[in-house]
């Protein structure tokens, strides 16, 4: 699916647990890419290979490299989430401006960053004390120590007074930042750096309480984007937290990377729309907050993967704990939704999205108050395979809700989730949709069908284990004009079946129970 997207960076790989040391003071996280198989039953069962989803390239290609330190001077007080008008409340008696920037860019030809006018004290008049420093050989250097005008190496800056303070602006570019570092931004423009139609990346870059009108950290339209063993800590935007990336042009991938505290109206961390491809690779999404979307708002994403990525303590006040998905196409593989919670989806919620693939991902503890707790799911056709689903609350389907869709779940474990009405594992009120090899142990609703509520529509259960579950009508199953085959293969006791007319496992089931 991702061997088309080549982005010309080198991309480090970094062990998902040093990704967790940034996180320990928030509390204790639970190990990523827990499996439910072994890697070799998995690989079986899922033929992807990860080397081709990956967009693994040379970064010799970027013919600039900067490293920069920009802080601004901090705020007196936070922005905070208000459902009305979905939006952010902004920060109050704030002190906009910069106190520090730094400044190193080596490179092969002509780059022009535009700076807001903050940056002006800091480069002009130079005397060699300022606090703007340039890196390179020849020429380059010494001309501009001459003169007195900002000409680096492959690189030229302008003053925009039209941007606000301390923005960055790059228009056309191609260009590596190294250990670059960006606090303190406080200038309520679309982003702390912003990007157009240019290829960008970002290894070891670190950024922290900056906020934005638009994304509290990087804003880019029409851009490959790139970010690599970065960290995204107190970030706060108006739509996105930390990153908004748009347009049909527009491609990212994040690896090794960790979105904590970010707060936004729509993606929390990230808000990706009418774009060509988002990839994520051992990242963690903890502690973000936003309206729609904690960790991930994206929407018309033409391709979507996303793996073995930890998505812990999210929050929202509407939709999708975790990951809020609409018109997109692509795989969950190997993730870890944890303790996320939302009205609706309190680990994922997705809608209107075609050949979705979900396999070996953990949902456990996510929360809903009118949803579904770990993954709602509306007029889409998603595959469900050797997912794990426990102790996930919600209204109804407090494991798993698929409404008006087409789905099959086949080798999953459900387990210990709670309903307050219906279904405490799987609601189904789909077209068509079969369960085969899946365990459901002790899962629990207040009304109806203790693991599962099947509804208006068609499909079998095969091969699948139930014990230990309750509900008001139907401890395991309750069939509501549904047409389906219970198999005899089934470990399941005629008492805890209930068709619509509450008659027990009989005739009155469409379909026939053949065991």
């Amino acid at each position: 699916m991702f061997s088309s997207l080549r982005l010309c960076v080198v991309l480090a790989v970094v062990a998902f647990g040093t990704q967790l040391n940034n996180v320990q003071a928030v509390a204790p996280a639970p190990a990523p890419g827990t499996v439910l198989e072994s890697d070799a039953a998995a690989a079986q069962a899922y033929p992807i290979s990860t080397q081709e989803a990956l967009p693994l390239t040379d970064s010799t290609t970027l013919p600039v490299t900067c490293n920069m330190t920009l802080i601004g001077l901090p705020a007196s007080s936070t922005p905070a989430v208000s459902a009305a008008g979905r939006r952010l409340q902004a920060a109050t008696n704030t002190s906009r401006g910069l106190q520090t920037a730094d400044i190193h860019c080596v490179g092969s030809y002509n780059v022009t960053i535009v700076g807001g006018p903050a940056l002006e004290s800091f480069v002009s008049g130079w005397t060699g004390k300022q606090r703007v420093h340039f890196s390179g050989t020849g020429q380059a250097v010494s001309s501009f120590v001459q003169r007195s005008s900002l000409l680096l190496a492959g690189v030229n800056y302008n003053l925009d007074n039209a941007l606000p303070q301390g923005t960055i602006y790059l228009d056309g570019v191609s260009i590596l930042f190294e250990n670059s570092y960006f606090a303190n931004l406080i200038e309520y423009g679309d982003g702390s750096i912003i990007f157009q139609d240019s290829t960008v990346a970002f290894q070891n870059a670190t950024f922290v309480n900056n906020t934005q009108s638009t994304a509290g950290a990087i804003f880019a339209n029409n851009t490959v984007l790139s970010i690599d063993n970065s960290v995204f800590t107190n970030n706060y935007g108006f739509q996105s937290g930390a990153i908004q990336l748009l347009g049909s042009d527009s491609m990212m991938y994040i690896n090794g990377t960790t979105f904590l505290n970010n707060t936004g109206s729509q993606g929390g961390a990230v808000y990706m729309i009418n774009a060509t491809s988002l990839a994520v690779e051992q990242s963690s999404f903890v502690n973000n907050t936003a309206l729609t979307g904690g960790g991930i708002y994206m929407s018309r994403v033409t391709d979507t993967y996303i793996y073995d990525t930890l998505f812990y303590s999210n929050n929202v006040t509407q939709e999708g704990g975790a990951i809020y998905s609409a018109n997109c196409s692509g795989d969950l593989i190997d993730n870890d939704f944890v303790s996320n919670f939302a009205t609706s989806g309190g680990g994922i919620w997705q809608t209107l999205s075609a050949n979705y693939v979900v396999f070996n991902n953990r949902f456990e503890g996510n929360n809903a108050t009118t949803g579904s707790g770990g993954y709602e799911l509306t007029n889409s056709t998603v595959q469900f395979s050797l997912n794990q689903f426990t102790i996930n609350k919600g209204q109804e389907g407090a494991g798993l809700y698929l409404g008006d869709s087409t789905g099959n779940i086949d080798s999953c474990y459900f387990d210990n989730n709670t309903a307050n009405a219906y279904a405490g594992a799987v609601f189904m009120d789909t077209d068509f949709g079969n369960i085969t090899n899946c365990v459901f142990d002790s899962n629990s609703a207040g009304q109806i069908g203790g693991a599962i509520y099947g509804q208006r529509g068609q499909g079998n259960i095969a091969s699948s284990t139930f014990s230990g579950n309750s509900a008001r009508y139907g401890n395991s199953v309750y069939w509501n004009a549904w047409n389906g085959l219970i198999n005899k293969n089934n470990v399941l006791a005629a008492a805890d079946l209930l068709d619509d007319a509450g008659t027990g496992n009989t005739n009155g089931i469409q379909g026939t129970d053949s065991r």
